[in-house]
């Protein structure tokens, strides 16, 4: 259940991280944009599982040791390079200024980038923007 979302979730966080090192910032957002929704289709599927048979992904765990290794391998693979795309973001946004940050549309990015919460659904999420650069956050989403 959870292999079918990990597996392209560790190919995404891997594409992010290459794509910063090339200095492919713009195409590495798109990446960063498909994690946040693959961890949201994650955070889900658990919740759905959970309230329909909670104590159905405890069964099909227990049922083959092999799968949890796969599982926990995966998590924590995935887990690294989330930790390590964060710490990039947070490295690279701390460099800045807000009023530089919000002096331009790759400021406004990398700011929209270390503030949305890593797990969050484009199409279903929504947030509140209240100051004075509203719209301009908005035209950037």
């Amino acid at each position: 259940m959870y292999v079918s979302t990990l597996e392209p979730l560790l190919v995404e966080c891997e594409e992010v991280l290459r794509l910063v090192k090339e200095g492919e910032i713009e195409s590495a957002r798109s990446h960063i944009d498909r994690v946040r929704y693959l961890r949201s289709v994650i955070a889900r599927t658990r919740e759905q599982v959970d309230a329909t048979n909670p104590s159905f992904v405890d069964a099909a765990a227990s049922s083959s040791v092999e799968l949890i290794s796969t599982y926990r391998e995966l998590a924590e693979n995935v887990n690294q390079r989330i930790s390590s795309i964060d710490q990039l973001i947070a490295k690279v946004t701390q460099s800045f200024t807000m009023d530089e940050l919000f002096d331009s549309i790759a400021g406004l990015k990398l700011f929209l980038d270390s503030a949305l919460p890593g797990i969050w659904d484009f199409n279903q999420d929504m947030a509140v923007i209240t100051d004075s650069y509203g719209l301009d956050i908005r035209d950037v989403l």
